[in-house]
């Protein structure tokens, strides 16, 4: 019996299936890898590095939030641990140097705290409050920066570059 080509018409073969199988999955990872490399429009970039040497521990933990790939909030926790108190006592006391200019700056917060072998340096930037024009005033050379804002990929790179590792949460 001869099969009409309207019989035909409306089934799929299974090189078809396969074929269109194939298609939807290279549709996939191809979305997937541009996620990926330019990360999400919005959320939250956890970075992460440590340090050990013979005479002390460092961890330093970034926290950015960023919202159309421009950072909104950053949260920095930086930690030297060392028996060594005379080496922790000069390194707050050049920490305290840096972060005293922008000691008076609205919605930039610095702690730095030493306690017994371990010193720690909190840092939290509201970037949709502060002052641009102060804070460039400060740190002019700030090469982050582009028009007021901090895109998402510039500090992830810088981080990266410093060999933190970073993982969009």
């Amino acid at each position: 019996m001869k099969k009409s080509i309207k019989d035909n018409k409306n089934k799929f073969t299974s090189k078809d299936v396969v074929l269109l199988v194939l298609g939807l999955l290279l549709l996939v990872v191809l979305i997937v890898s541009i996620i990926v490399k330019n990360g999400p429009r919005s959320g939250k970039l956890i970075c992460t590095y440590n340090n050990n040497t013979s005479t002390m521990k460092s961890s330093f933990d970034y926290e950015v939030d960023f919202k159309n790939k421009k950072v909104t909030n950053l949260k920095s926790v930086e930690k030297v641990v060392s028996d060594d108190a005379e080496m922790l006592k000069d390194y707050k006391a050049s920490l305290e140097v840096i972060y005293e200019k922008y000691r008076d700056l609205k919605y930039y917060n610095n702690e730095i705290v030493l306690d017994k072998n371990t010193l720690t340096t909190t840092t939290i930037i509201n970037y949709k409050k502060i002052d641009m024009k102060e804070y460039r005033k400060i740190d002019s050379s700030n090469s982050l920066l582009k028009k007021n804002k901090i895109h998402i990929k510039k500090i992830r790179n810088l981080y990266l570059q410093n060999g933190a590792k970073c993982r969009y949460k």
